[in-house]
């Protein structure tokens, strides 16, 4: 099942980046305000759901500390978990984390929405990196928590 799991996920990932490669113009770079398209951290595939948090989360953070930082907010992902509540076609859920974690101001909700979504959905996350501190938080709330190799660093301090 996890292997499962995991080339689904590794399969989106791979999609989504080339989503995002295949967006950007590069003519915008020659331009003096650079504003990149980022696509959602949210992919549907039939009844599957992939929420991706990748980066540092903060809380209503801007274009400029996603590109500069690979920053993801922490509103994208409520709006995300939100979307998947709400969609009936949708039974399974993988959070793909890799992320050393963030802010905690909102988390409690974040949780709170992700704990709900536990009692009518499939969630599961699977830690593709690193996953410790707010990230950690997030998993917690899901029925599994997986890794994808055995050296990825799992765990937090200061965390329920």
């Amino acid at each position: 099942m996890f292997k499962d799991i995991y080339l689904q996920v590794d399969t989106l990932r791979f999609q989504s980046v080339m989503a995002r490669a295949n967006s950007i113009n590069l003519k915008q770079y020659d331009q003096a305000e650079i504003q990149p398209e980022f696509n959602s951290i949210l992919q549907k595939d039939g009844n599957r759901a992939l929420i991706t948090v990748d980066g540092p989360i903060l809380y209503g953070c801007g274009d400029y500390e996603k590109f500069v930082f690979g920053a993801v907010d922490t509103l994208e992902i409520m709006s995300a978990v939100q979307d998947v509540a709400q969609d009936s076609k949708i039974d399974d859920v993988v959070f793909a984390i890799n992320s050393p974690g963030g802010t905690a101001h909102k988390m409690h909700i974040l949780s709170d929405m992700i704990y709900s979504l536990s009692q009518q959905k499939n969630p599961a996350s699977v830690n593709v990196g690193i996953m410790a501190s707010a990230a950690y938080y997030i998993a917690s709330q899901t029925d599994h928590v997986y890794t994808d190799d055995e050296m990825n660093d799992t765990g937090s301090i200061g965390t329920k």
